[in-house]
């Protein structure tokens, strides 16, 4: 039992069993398939068995309650003195030669200008 597309359209079809062999009924579409629909599906729980609960969870225990501290108060902290441009030059001149020592130590021919050899 479901809804299909046919042709286009959403239609309702009970399956019904006949022996071995399972045939398609239609049942219409629109309001007439949702009539269909709803008496399939009230009938399927008037044969369903009562749902049965075997034991009840135990209830968990209320959790205690949250004490809120109050917050410190904020430390400040004076920022960092300003480099002068001269410092900052010679710490990016030094870190860009470093860089190009660990360059030239895992590919030595990287910075150098292609060699050819003439026959």
């Amino acid at each position: 039992m479901g809804w299909e597309l046919r042709r286009g359209k959403r239609v309702y079809v009970r399956k019904v069993r006949e022996g071995a062999r399972v045939r398609s009924i239609y049942c219409g579409a629109g309001e007439r398939g949702k009539q269909a629909a709803r008496e399939d599906k009230e009938r399927r729980a008037a044969q369903r068995p009562p749902r049965v609960r075997l034991f009840r969870r135990p209830k968990r225990p209320a959790p205690p309650p949250v004490v809120v501290a109050p917050e410190p108060a904020p430390v400040l902290v004076p920022p960092p003195p300003a480099r002068s441009e001269q410092v900052r030059r010679e710490v990016t001149a030094a870190a860009v030669k470093w860089h190009k020592q660990r360059l030239l130590a895992r590919r030595p021919f990287a910075l150098h200008p292609v060699r050819t050899f003439k026959p």
